[in-house]
């Protein structure tokens, strides 16, 4: 049906015709009902954007105080301000009109909620269903015939025609034509061609899930990203109180970490001392792939490192470790072994390992390509030995493999549960704006991180980066960078289990904390 009529202008003009003389005569009927009281429209969408425009110049309607919507995109359509329902009084108008030609059911819902009967709320086309099944902007549109002299003579949407001879202008190419309008054209009548377009029928379209559409007002009307669940293939009974689980990796590691603990789950410190609190061994904060791949490599394969320290002001730094000193060289072989035996353990004991990265951006070893923790510190960088520089996809990608290949030929049955952190990079030492390495950065892990996962199926992908980044609320600390930890950090937990977790945990976590938060206030 909708292909017919963008085909054939003489009934999508009749179609017009009449949706423009039943907006004529509800707009003559409001203005009487509202007696001279500014009325409200409800939704402010492009079906508002015609409908205004259309009864701009029809003489005895009512006076439009405002328009609601609930995440408006523009401050005012047709001159009316839009509002948002939370700071508007309903009982400033006379009557409330809902304005939509295909979500009015859902819209009247709302309208109704926010009047809490105070007003009434009228439906635009009730008892109209046949007028309201014909999408006004998806059928109707501006015609355009072009005539041998360049004259273009348009019928718009509203029924109005112009014509538009060629005009030329000194600053423009010769071969450039005036814009019509910003309306849709859907035919165009041209001496050497006709064009028109077609829509597609919804039955032509593939079968898709609810959670393969982008939500919006497209496909999925209404849809609040609040309450979007990101996991689409979950596997309960993953992890329980009882399984053995470790962490490693970025510093938003350390937030899985915390919670397990909290909430008593069965987590597995192999190292304490310094910079232990970021994850189940002695590393501190590990962002990039190239970090975490080297560190298992020699912990299974011997420390092979072209850099092994730093000598600064009779200290002995630990390139590879944040901020890690040792007092003498006995120390620093001592330690790194203890480290290394930590690092097999986690691999040979645990059931699942979290692992979550941050950052692309590096400093290496020139001649290893072994990455450092960060930049080299003062009076250590030499960029004759040391450079500065961007991972690539498949740099991350050979990182995770070699990582992997390592932990499943030490331990097969050891489930791996990756996760990208929503926490930006402090700084780039590229010259650019840090947001922009920043999306770079997170882009090369993220696709890095879908291929490995393409190949091994049975690797969990978990959306931190996802929940946190499309959030509408801004999730960060007045650093904005590091998450806050509620409502984002312990929504991120609770997906966790309840996605991963043995089937009902969630409840019995909100049952413990609810009687927690009992007992603490007796």
């Amino acid at each position: 049906m909708n292909d017919f009529r963008a085909s054939n202008p003489e009934l999508t003009g009749s179609i017009r015709r009449v949706r423009l003389a039943v907006w004529h005569q509800i707009w003559l009927r409001l203005g009487a009902q509202a007696g001279g009281r500014p009325i409200v429209i409800y939704g402010a969408g492009q079906h508002t954007q015609r409908f205004l425009t259309a009864m701009a110049d029809v003489n005895g309607g009512p006076a439009v105080s405002c328009i609601i919507d609930d995440s408006p995109n523009a401050a005012q359509i047709a001159g009316v301000p839009v509002c948002t329902p939370d700071n508007t009084d309903p009982e400033t108008a006379a009557l409330v009109i809902v304005s939509s030609d295909t979500w009015e059911e859902a819209l009247t819902r709302r309208a109704e909620a926010w009047t809490r009967g105070k007003i009434p709320v009228e439906r635009l086309y009730e008892g109209l269903d046949e007028l309201k099944a014909t999408p006004f902007f998806e059928d109707c549109g501006t015609v355009v015939a072009v005539d041998t002299d360049g004259t273009r003579r348009t019928i718009d949407e509203l029924g109005a025609s112009h014509v538009m001879h060629p005009t030329e202008r000194a600053n423009r190419a010769p071969s450039a034509i005036d814009p019509i309008t910003e309306r849709r054209v859907w035919s165009l009548d041209h001496p050497e061609f006709k064009l028109n377009r077609a829509l597609l029928s919804p039955d032509s379209k593939p079968t898709l899930k609810e959670h393969q559409y982008y939500p919006g007002d497209t496909f999925r009307k209404g849809a609040n990203l609040r309450d979007e669940c990101l996991v689409t293939d979950p596997e309960h009974g993953l992890v329980t109180p009882d399984t053995r689980i470790s962490v490693i990796g970025s510093c938003f590691a350390q937030n899985f970490r915390l919670w397990l603990i909290e909430h008593g789950y069965n987590f597995c410190q192999f190292e304490d001392g310094p910079f232990a609190e970021h994850s189940s061994v002695r590393t501190g904060p590990l962002f990039n792939t190239g970090s975490i791949c080297q560190l298992f490599e020699w912990a299974f394969n011997g420390f092979d490192a072209v850099d092994p320290v730093w000598r600064s002001e009779g200290m002995l730094m630990d390139p590879y470790r944040l901020g890690l000193t040792w007092p003498t060289e006995q120390d620093m072989h001592a330690e790194r072994a203890s480290h290394f035996a930590a690092v097999r353990s986690m691999v040979d004991e645990s059931e699942v390992l979290v692992l979550t990265l941050g950052l692309s951006e590096v400093w290496r070893n020139r001649e290893d390509k072994r990455c450092y923790y960060l930049v080299p510190p003062q009076g250590i960088l030499d960029e004759r030995y040391h450079e500065h520089a961007l991972l690539t996809v498949d740099d991350c990608d050979d990182h995770l493999e070699r990582f992997y290949g390592i932990i499943r030929e030490r331990n097969p049955s050891l489930r791996l549960v990756i996760s990208l952190s929503p926490v930006p990079l402090k700084a780039t030492y590229f010259d650019r704006n840090a947001l922009q390495s920043d999306a770079v950065s997170k882009a090369t892990i993220r696709t890095a991180m879908h291929w490995f996962c393409e190949r091994h199926p049975e690797v969990v992908y978990f959306p931190s980066y996802e929940m946190v980044t499309r959030s509408p609320d801004w999730p960060y600390r007045t650093d904005n960078r590091h998450v806050v930890e509620h409502p984002f950090v312990s929504n991120i937990m609770k997906t966790f289990i309840e996605h991963y977790g043995a089937p009902g945990e969630a409840d019995r976590l909100v049952e413990m904390k609810a009687a927690a938060e009992r007992s603490s206030a007796a």
